[in-house]
């Protein structure tokens, strides 16, 4: 497979800073468009922890090391809401290590809220 490159010069453009200074004038850019470079594969922010939590029972636990828990406490609401789960996070320390683990506890049985207006 042959790569083909193109070198493109992109013109700079004049900035004025104030009406009293004089214009100031960026360097060019200077980049090369490649063809035929395979893209790697995207990693899909929260679908990366799906597996994990579609296979934990309830006790089974991981930990998240370097994770902010608040960071965490919303990957956890977004897999909680589309399982049907319960999870809990708590700020963990493994040796040396912080983050956070992720506990699958009991399930939560999702009641549709009472409206109201309706007897």
């Amino acid at each position: 497979m042959q790569t083909k490159n193109k070198t493109v010069t992109k013109p700079a453009q004049a900035t004025q800073v104030a009406q009293a200074a004089p214009t100031v004038v960026q360097k060019p850019l200077e980049f090369t468009v490649d063809t035929d470079i395979p893209m790697p594969a995207r990693r899909g922010g929260r679908e990366i922890y799906g597996e994990a939590f579609r296979n934990m029972e309830v006790g089974h636990s991981f930990f998240l090391p370097g994770a902010d828990p608040k960071r965490a406490s919303a990957i956890v609401s977004h897999w909680k809401e589309k399982l049907n789960r319960k999870y809990a996070v708590r700020a963990y320390k493994e040796g040396e290590v912080e983050g956070a683990r992720i506990w699958r506890i009991e399930d939560e049985e999702i009641v549709a809220p009472v409206d109201a207006g309706k007897k």
